[in-house]
């Protein structure tokens, strides 16, 4: 048992790695299970030392290989064992109306090309007036946003 933070976490530590993340701290008795017996990620066949040498895993099984070793340097950076993620624009319920949005204009921008090719002027005009619609609406989108950023 090791206190993170206020938190009792149970992490499982080789002596080797124990003395390493924690040094001066007496070695202790940890259970194996999560990680590597080999010191390496049985799928990828990368090492801890790999990982501490360029900061990079081998593959998703490293994680949970090395997740005694991982844990605290995780929560070092994030101060949290899990990403919560955001969507862009801090919801995903605009995130998707904006997506669409492109999705749709994206799709008008192609069917102004083909009526530009066949001549048929009077669709471009119909058309453009729904880019322009559709921009509009991003704007108000945008305005939104920064209204509720402050």
């Amino acid at each position: 048992m090791r206190r993170i933070r206020d938190d009792d976490t149970r992490v499982a530590l080789c002596p080797a790695c124990n003395r390493e993340l924690f040094p001066g701290a007496a070695e202790q008795a940890v259970p194996r299970e999560g990680r590597a017996e080999t010191g390496r990620c049985p799928a990828c066949g990368t090492t801890m030392e790999e990982f501490r040498r360029t900061g990079l895993l081998g593959c998703a099984h490293c994680y949970t290989a090395f997740a005694a070793q991982l844990l605290p340097v995780i929560r070092s950076v994030q101060h949290a064992e899990r990403h919560n993620g955001s969507t862009p624009m801090g919801d995903g319920e605009n995130y998707a109306r904006v997506r669409d949005l492109i999705d749709r204009k994206d799709s008008i921008k192609e069917r102004i090309e083909q009526a530009l090719k066949a001549g048929d002027y009077a669709q471009v005009r119909d058309l453009t007036g729904s880019i322009h619609e559709i921009d509009a609406e991003l704007k108000q989108i945008n305005r939104e946003v920064a209204d509720r950023r402050g």
